[in-house]
């Protein structure tokens, strides 16, 4: 590259921002900035920009600019930005640092005749980087009903920054009757249906990376935010667009809670200003109630006692009622308790109702029973030695089903070099035993082991593994209830579908593993590749690697047998058996948590079982058998998984294919 096309490229990059946080930008999609102001209602406006010079914490100097700035009837709008930030300083974006940063309100403004406001939770702050250049720009809003011509702005503090200025600036702002500038229509950014807002409150992008931060607005000032559902970011053809879940960007100090912030969102650089649909599914509110009701069991309750009920609990316009309750031990850490678990006939948005009691210091925990639609809620007693109880609520939790979107047109970054594809590093998987210190029978059964996986991997393809796995329910009589909305939970019983594509040398180059139910519902599916693993179909990433620390293992069928052999379990028989009619071989293995385990302390240990095919040496079947209901309790099957398929296929089907291609790649992004 050229030095003069270096000097020009150098030349170009700050005016190409400047346009792009001005919105004049030509194509057919217009970048959108959040910090702009559009249309309005303005009683006074800046009719100049002003600038000053700032110095952070570290000695890094820049220029603030205030370029707009509007007071309308209940709120007054100034937008700024920071100029002469280095690129590097985008390093803030995923730094997890900021967590624990030192934060001032972003600025403040002084109103006649000593009043001072702080920006208002509906604020919103953009971070654009194109490589050479770095510009910070903000939107802020005072919430107010003066309506003052003449006021003080003090800056204190960066956004995204972790640690306020060392010099801050105070500029006053002169403004002038009515709107001194021609705006632009500015298209809604917020979603509101169900009494909630969905909008988008801060942004981010460089060459490397882009950042969303949503936001919510309630309108029953009796409820908050209690979760949310699934985020997902589609391109304008249906593409989903890989997300990290990442802790909030509450960069400013605010006198409101209008707007709330729950995680923000990394994903990968944009490199085309199309359209991004932003959506989330689901929302779960918990709502303020002054509720009481009483229930009376007839007689003082006892442990393992049970009976009917049937009493309403008010709820605004929920349907609740209480028709039984049951009475159980739980022991938690050597220490039983009393648990009086009522079940809960409901409207099936409800997912909490906090129950409190005199005869409790907690609060009431709902769920679901494991396979099962019946709900309830557990609540701790003090002593079964009562006949009636008093329950008091201040809140309960329910659940908004519906979608919400809004649209986001990012700024196109540039690509300074193309992307070159980076191999995966290969790592060799060898047991640390060696095969003297093997039985003829373990040594026997690695062997089977070691054929089938040169079988399944001489020629390039996809290993397809399917099994039926049973979670065994501890505490069955009394299972833990399993929270609203986690559908995976309450499954004891799934099928697994294992997809691992392999290449000409026996390399594992990606694996999707799909999770469904015994009627065929998926619950979810995780894809898993050298540089990332990311759950399907949300695009959810779970775990991501850098390019450079890339690796790639070799596919290793029965992999579990070489952990076996890796620890300290230990090979107890091997057995003639059968399974469902056919005969195979069992062979049987215990680790324990304790050195020198014995036949008195055994419930400390795990025993795995495995069912082979004498003839071909493939597992049929394996189930785990542990101490099920807690230490010192009963050994007995915690997971069995039954082999359904095993087969060796040239290309992925097409549906789970098309789980895969709905992911965009960042070179298409």
């Amino acid at each position: 590259m050229n030095k003069a096309f270096l000097l020009f490229r150098k030349l170009l990059i700050p005016l190409w921002l400047v346009l792009a946080l001005t919105g004049i930008v030509s194509g057919q999609n217009v970048p959108q900035d959040l910090t702009l102001i559009g249309e309005n209602q303005a009683v006074y406006s800046l009719p100049s920009p002003l600038n000053a010079n700032i110095i952070s914490q570290n000695g890094m100097q820049a220029v603030l600019e205030v370029n707009d700035a509007i007071v309308e009837e209940n709120r007054i709008l100034v937008r700024f930005m920071v100029w002469n930030l280095p690129p590097e300083w985008a390093s803030r974006i995923d730094d997890s640092s900021r967590i624990y940063g030192n934060y001032l309100p972003v600025a403040e403004i002084g109103l006649p005749p000593n009043q001072w406001l702080t920006p208002s939770s509906g604020s919103k702050y953009s971070l654009i980087s194109n490589g050479n250049d770095l510009v910070v720009a903000g939107l802020l809003e005072f919430l107010t009903e003066s309506k003052a011509q003449t006021f003080s702005f003090s800056f204190n503090q960066i956004p995204f920054d972790v640690e306020p200025l060392t010099e801050g600036a105070v500029l006053v702002l002169n403004l002038e009757p009515g709107d001194s500038k021609n705006r632009q229509d500015l298209q809604s950014q917020i979603d509101t249906k169900l009494g909630v807002g969905f909008t988008l409150m801060n942004v981010a992008q460089t060459p490397s990376i882009t950042m969303i931060q949503p936001a919510y607005q309630l309108e029953n000032p009796d409820e908050l935010l209690s979760r949310t559902g699934w985020i997902t970011v589609e391109t304008a053809q249906g593409k989903v667009v890989p997300l990290l879940r990442t802790n909030p960007y509450g960069i400013n100090l605010t006198n409101d809670s209008n707007f709330v912030l729950k995680n923000g969102y990394l994903m990968p650089p944009v490199h085309k200003n199309d359209p991004l649909t932003i959506s989330m599914r689901d929302v779960y509110l918990n709502r303020k109630i002054d509720g009481q009701i009483t229930l009376d069991f007839g007689s003082s309750l006892s442990e393992k006692s049970s009976g009917t009920l049937d009493t309403p609990v008010p709820l605004d316009e929920f349907d609740v009622r209480l028709v039984g309750y049951q009475v159980y031990p739980q022991t938690i850490e050597m220490h039983t308790h009393d648990i009086l678990r009522l079940f809960v006939e409901a409207d099936p948005c409800i997912s909490e109702i906090y129950f409190t009691s005199a005869a409790t210091s907690d609060t009431a925990i709902c769920g679901f029973l494991p396979d099962s639609e019946r709900y309830a809620c557990d609540l701790t007693i003090e002593s079964t030695d009562i006949d009636k109880i008093t329950l008091t609520y201040a809140s309960f939790e329910y659940q908004k089903p519906g979608v919400w979107s809004i649209q986001w047109t990012p700024t196109a970054m540039i690509r300074f070099q193309d992307q070159k594809n980076q191999t995966p590093y290969p790592i060799s998987l060898v047991s640390e035993r060696t095969v003297a210190e093997l039985s003829n029978t373990e040594q026997h059964l690695l062997n089977g082991v070691k054929d089938l996986t040169a079988q399944l991997t001489a020629k390039p393809g996809w290993i397809h593994e399917k099994s039926q796995t049973t979670n065994a329910v501890p505490n069955s009589d009394y299972p833990a209830l399993v929270k609203h909305g986690d559908q995976l939970l309450r499954q004891s019983t799934t099928i697994i579908d294992s997809w691992s594509r392999v290449d000409q040398d026996g390399m594992m180059v990606e694996n999707l593993t799909i999770t469904k139910t015994l009627k065929g519902e998926i619950l979810h599916a995780i894809w898993t590749t050298p540089q990332q693993t990311i759950l399907l179909p949300q695009g959810w990433v779970l775990t991501t690697t850098d390019p450079e620390s890339m690796t790639v293992y070799p596919y290793l069928y029965g992999a579990e047998f070489y952990s076996l052999f890796d620890s300290s379990a230990e090979f107890i028989s091997k057995t003639a058996c059968n399974l469902s009619g056919e005969a195979a071989d069992c062979y049987l293995f215990r680790h324990s948590l304790l050195e020198k385990p014995t036949a008195a302390n055994d419930d400390f240990s795990n025993y795995y079982l495995y069912w082979i095919d004498p003839e071909n040496g493939q597992i049929l079947q394996k189930e785990v058998s542990c101490p099920l209901d807690g230490p010192r309790s009963a050994i007995e099957p915690c997971v069995t998984n039954t082999i359904l398929t095993l087969e060796k296929q040239n290309k992925l089907p097409a549906d789970p294919q098309m789980m895969i291609d709905q992911i965009i790649q960042e070179k298409d992004l």
